[in-house]
């Protein structure tokens, strides 16, 4: 009888363990997100998000009537953005990364995992329902002043979140760059929206 008891005793005390660490692990918070990036052995710091609203679009024609996905272009970087006119500029920026992401539906940009597509064979098939990205692209900037390409992404894959004001997101991406670099990293905040289509207004 006694060896009866202390086994049942035993289980319970088993049983009550695994209900606290299973409480415990569903408790611990979430990884905070760092704001900064790696590219090869460098790591850096991103400071400011900009944001612009293209609107609905068509990924691989010019014929917006009938387009079927939604673009938003996220760019990240350490210089402060300038005005709406000229938000490229910065005084004091030495880097940019600039996503250019297509969401399926035409309706409103929707947040999602996007993958990368190569736009030379693409075809309306292919980007059918799909959230994807044709230009990830890091470049060392010259106040934002050059279009000239930087280290292209060849693969790779971008989450984009939403939080919880208006133009606050949460962009995590790892990406293969056309140099075999690796760019990896994440950005949570408020990102400086501007708009670049007619149903849109800046503020």
């Amino acid at each position: 009888m006694k060896k009866t008891l202390t086994l049942s005793l035993f289980a319970k005390f088993l049983f009550l363990a695994l209900i606290f660490s299973s409480c415990s692990k569903d408790d611990d918070p979430e990884p905070k997100i760092k704001n900064e990036f790696q590219i090869g052995d460098e790591t850096l710091t991103i400071d400011y998000g900009i944001l612009v609203d293209f609107g609905s679009f068509d990924p691989i024609g010019s014929d917006n009537e009938s387009s079927n996905h939604y673009n938003y272009y996220f760019v990240l970087t350490n210089g402060e953005p300038g005005p709406y006119e000229d938000y490229w500029q910065s005084e004091s920026n030495t880097y940019r990364v600039y996503f250019e992401l297509f969401s399926n539906g035409s309706e409103g940009f929707k947040p999602g995992t996007f993958t990368y597509l190569n736009k030379e064979k693409a075809t309306k098939e292919t980007i059918k329902n799909k959230s994807f990205f044709f230009d990830v692209d890091y470049s060392e900037s010259d106040n934002f002043k050059s279009d000239e390409a930087g280290d292209k992404a060849i693969g790779g894959t971008v989450k984009v979140s939403k939080g919880q004001s208006e133009y606050e997101y949460i962009i995590e991406f790892e990406l293969e760059l056309a140099s075999g670099k690796t760019l990896k990293g994440a950005y949570s905040g408020v990102f400086k929206f501007v708009c670049d289509n007619k149903d849109c207004n800046n503020e």
